[in-house]
């Protein structure tokens, strides 16, 4: 009975041991999470995750120069607090990495952790994993013992917008406080900030172009809005790794790739939205445009301090905001990209850029005729009444026109180009409006625009190369088979009922172009009759089928292999006559 009892006693006290201990444990956890993480009883009190950026593009830069998401700590106890061993992570598994030795966060301070996925070891203040801005992730904040003391679940947010804890609930905003309040205050504290790091250089932005269509061409022929930065210093500047911007919220929109001035120095950098202009080319592409109406330009150093900026305002196509010997800014007339800014540098900027403005304007290649609209009067190669553009060259040279431009657009100068065509003196070229966007030769029937006319008002360009305007023609209201006719660029023209296609804008030439139509109008073979519901005529195999009648009106034997029936204009092919001669 008394072993009995001893083994029961000692079940008994087994069971009541691992009951004690399992209460033990649950009390234990409870303590932990009460003491150390509870959202219903947050304090300020303590160190917590402040702010987060999912999606760092240009907000915040690392101390090298590139942009990683990051993670902001707010230390709200009465004391500065080492952080070593402390630990970060993007979800509740494991931790990622820990505070290396040494890292304090200051009381009333904040401190900025940046995480870059591409990192297989630890540097610094840059956790090795990465945050999605799908907001998938659960940061944690962990402490030097391993307990939880901050998790904050990331929601979705776009580029360059942070999540941030403001008056006691978490938002997301553009207006991102790296290392500071998230306020209002501390948004301008921050912006602020930038300031401290230098570059030893005196480089200047001394010329802005923000509404280029036409007059200065980047290697692929595209005009594009450009800035021109000038070393006015007396020893080299290494603008590497600086940054350009128009926007004073985002200072880091484009870096400079790696680029040295020397002194008296000047580069154009185009504002073409696009990181470079191709495989091939030395010219520099920022990632942003320029507005032409109201805007203000930043050079800044790698960390962000500004190093020059220039506010402009209503710039026209062609015009610049440049800066003056004297030290200040005016808008001028014309432009002089690479060249100081003056007079002589226009002249010679001029004379050493092809097809320039006044060099367009003494082109002598004029636009002598147009038709907007036609149903009969002038047909293209392929039968279509197109609309057409004809030009004369005016002068006693031939004149290529291989790499110029034709088009009805102001904001679009280079719609359609030119192919290897030579105008000899005094000739014209009929190119036809239609859409087709033919440029092969052969004859005046081969060129064909990428666009159409409007009859009702339009503006026609004829541009050099580089985008500059050779001739500019505006008609308004133009009748149907009527066309414009000029005899020179002051001309503004004259709307005429009788047509001259290719010939002089007179008499002599509409009667020389009535003769080609007339010609035209006698082709060898015709269609002579046709019966369209045949009932009773030429019964072949006891069915009466429509028909169609051939006449060959040359005086000549015709094969008819080499001709084609159709009832559809848009398939010309559609049955090849039998190996018969007429």
């Amino acid at each position: 009975m008394s072993v009995f009892f001893s083994k029961q006693w000692i079940r008994y006290r087994l069971l009541f041991a691992m009951v004690l201990a399992l209460l033990l444990l649950l009390g234990v956890g409870i303590w932990i999470t009460s003491s150390f993480y509870n959202e219903e009883e947050f304090s300020d009190q303590r160190i917590y995750i402040s702010e987060i950026m999912l999606s760092n593009q240009s907000a915040y830069p690392y101390e090298d120069g590139n942009f990683y998401d990051w993670i902001e700590l707010y230390n709200g106890t009465d004391e500065d607090v080492n952080l070593f061993r402390y630990g970060l992570s993007d979800n509740d598994a494991s931790v990622k990495w820990r505070f290396p030795s040494g890292t304090v966060i200051k009381s009333g301070g904040y401190l900025v952790v940046f995480c870059d996925e591409s990192l297989s070891n630890a540097s610094g203040l840059r956790a090795p994993f990465g945050l999605s801005k799908k907001g998938k992730d659960t940061v944690i904040l962990v402490n030097d013992g391993g307990f939880v003391v901050d998790r904050v679940a990331t929601v979705a947010c776009g580029n360059n917008q942070a999540y941030a804890y403001v008056e006691g609930k978490w938002v997301v905003t553009d207006q991102c406080t790296p290392g500071y309040a998230n306020t209002s205050v501390g948004r301008e504290a921050f912006l602020a900030s930038f300031g401290g790091d230098t570059v030893d250089c005196n480089v200047k932005i001394s010329e802005v172009a923000a509404k280029n269509l036409s007059c200065f061409l980047d290697e692929n022929g595209h005009a594009s809005d450009w800035i021109e930065l000038y070393n006015a210093g007396e020893s080299d500047a290494d603008l590497t790794g600086c940054w350009l911007s128009n926007d004073a919220e985002h200072l880091f929109e484009w870096q400079i790739p790696s680029l040295i001035l020397k002194p008296r120095e000047r580069i154009v950098i185009f504002c073409s939205d696009s990181s470079s202009a191709g495989d091939n080319t030395k010219e520099l592409h920022t990632a942003f445009r320029l507005k032409a109406t109201y805007a203000s330009v930043y050079l800044t150093t790698k960390r962000g301090t500004v190093i020059d900026m220039v506010t402009y305002a209503n710039l026209p196509n062609g015009c610049a905001y440049a800066l003056l010997e004297d030290g200040s800014y005016v808008s001028t007339p014309y432009i002089t990209p690479g060249y100081p800014n003056t007079k002589q540098g226009y002249e010679d900027w001029c004379a050493t850029t092809p097809y320039t403005a006044p060099k367009a304007a003494a082109i002598g290649v004029i636009i002598s005729e147009i038709m907007a609209s036609q149903s009969g009067t002038y047909p293209d190669g392929d039968g279509d009444y197109s609309d057409w553009i004809e030009l004369m060259n005016i002068t006693e040279k031939e004149i290529s026109l291989e790499g110029f431009f034709l088009s009805d657009l102001e904001s679009d100068l280079y719609q359609w180009k030119f192919p290897a065509v030579v105008l000899a003196p005094n000739s014209r070229l009929i190119v036809f409006a239609s859409g087709k966007g033919n440029t092969g030769i052969q004859g005046n029937y081969a060129l064909h625009t990428s666009f159409k006319l409007s009859s009702v008002t339009e503006t026609v360009y004829v541009s050099s190369p580089s985008g500059q305007p050779v001739d500019v023609v505006t008609y308004r209201n133009l009748p149907k088979e009527y066309t414009l006719i000029r005899e020179s660029k002051q001309d503004p023209g004259t709307v005429t009922r009788y047509p001259t296609p290719g010939y002089s804008n007179d008499a002599k030439g509409y009667a020389k172009f009535l003769e080609e139509r007339e010609g035209q109008a006698k082709p060898s073979l015709v269609i002579n009759e046709v019966m369209l519901a045949n009932t009773s005529y030429l019964k072949q195999k006891g069915k009466y089928y429509d028909w169609i009648e051939l006449l060959n009106d040359s005086g000549e034997n015709i094969n008819l292999s080499e001709y084609y029936l159709s009832d559809d204009q848009k398939d010309p092919f559609r049955y090849q006559l039998p190996n018969k001669t007429l």
